[in-house]
């Protein structure tokens, strides 16, 4: 009986799931599921095979239903129906999280903060009507990311820089109206992507594989074909993007990691921001950063006289001319030698107006 076909006769207790699912009595010689049949599942009295309660109607959990019912055929899974419902019109919590997930991506904080819950236990939203807009207009252009996020950053809001104003300071000090751009610290991927750019070394094209495809099955450090390190992966660099780093579950590559990168074995909607004494330490010893800042200086040197080479560095790391008083402290570095220069880059990466979004 296929997994779609219809139920012929009662459903299998659990223990003959069970034996179907490990190859014993019935199984006839293959593996199984042991759900090969299409009905409701009983519930299972604190989780034991063998104290089945009331069968339990496919369906919509209560809890996110609201009243909401499912039409589910006989020898349906019901699986098309669920999918149908999370993504219909009428159901618009679907709409309304992902909205906010995307406000939050592009402003650095949704417009309901806590993005991963919706629920009683979740903050309310800021702006709630606006919200709900945003919501009925997405699933009114067919639930586009494209048009959603076209929307949002063609809005007044997105436009606003990060400028203090003491008065609305005074009023709205966390900045709740949106009467300004957040100031923003860049992710771990960004900063690290923004050095390679800076510095010219950047390789834009996908790499092929990963450290840890290219070791095969087996545990991290443990017996393998070709035996993979923890070290190799917190040490993992090169040219290409963050995207192409190796990442296995808790261990992450320590330009990643010291910068709030996120634990990868959980599922996490709002990573934190941290400002703390390693991310300096890092900027100040790393061979990465080294490295890339004596790429930039060589770079900016190519450049002849001063204040043309210290306006390429400004416009490489910043994407703007520099002030008269970076100038001023730039000039009392200068040696007109390679050493300096990368003094000079390395301070610019370390600045907070290459690791901050203003």
């Amino acid at each position: 009986m296929g997994v779609f076909d219809k139920p012929t006769s009662a459903p299998a207790t659990g223990r003959q799931r069970m034996n179907a699912s490990m190859g014993g009595p019935n199984s006839r010689g293959r593996s199984s599921s042991g759900f090969d049949a299409i009905a409701d599942s009983p519930l299972f009295i604190r989780g034991s095979i063998d104290k089945e309660g009331d069968a339990v109607p496919r369906g919509v959990p209560e809890f996110m239903a609201h009243g909401a019912k499912l039409s589910i055929a006989n020898g349906a899974s019901g699986r098309l129906e669920l999918a149908n419902w999370i993504a219909s019109p009428q159901n618009t919590l679907t709409a309304r999280v992902t909205v906010n997930r995307v406000w939050h991506w592009i402003f650095g904080c949704g417009l309901v903060e806590s993005v991963d819950n919706f629920g009683a236990s979740g903050t309310r939203p800021s702006h709630p009507e606006l919200l709900d807009y945003l919501a009925q207009q997405f699933i009114a252009d067919g639930w586009s990311l494209k048009k959603l996020i076209k929307h949002i950053v063609s809005s007044r809001v997105y436009q606003l820089d990060t400028r203090y104003d003491e008065a609305k300071q005074v009023v709205d000090p966390d900045n709740t109206l949106l009467w300004r751009m957040n100031t923003r610290r860049l992710d771990a991927e960004t900063i690290r992507d923004a050095m390679l750019a800076a510095s010219g070394a950047l390789d834009p094209t996908p790499k092929a594989g990963s450290l840890i495809a290219l070791a095969g099955d087996g545990p991290i450090g443990g017996e393998r074909y070709q035996v993979l390190q923890e070290e190799a992966i917190v040490k993992a660099n090169g040219r290409h993007r963050s995207l192409y780093l190796p990442v296995a579950r808790s261990i992450q590559p320590e330009v990643l990691a010291v910068f709030d990168f996120t634990d990868p074995s959980v599922v996490l909607g709002a990573r934190e921001t941290t400002i703390v004494p390693p991310q300096a330490l890092y900027l100040m010893n790393s061979d990465f950063v080294a490295e890339q800042s004596a790429i930039m200086a060589k770079r900016v040197m190519s450049e002849a006289g001063f204040e043309t080479r210290f306006s390429l560095a400004c416009r490489l790391a910043y994407g703007r001319e520099p002030f008269a008083d970076e100038i001023a402290v730039a000039r009392k570095l200068d040696h007109n030698d390679l050493s300096s220069w990368t003094s000079i880059c390395r301070a610019l990466f370390a600045s907070a107006d290459f690791l901050f979004l203003n």
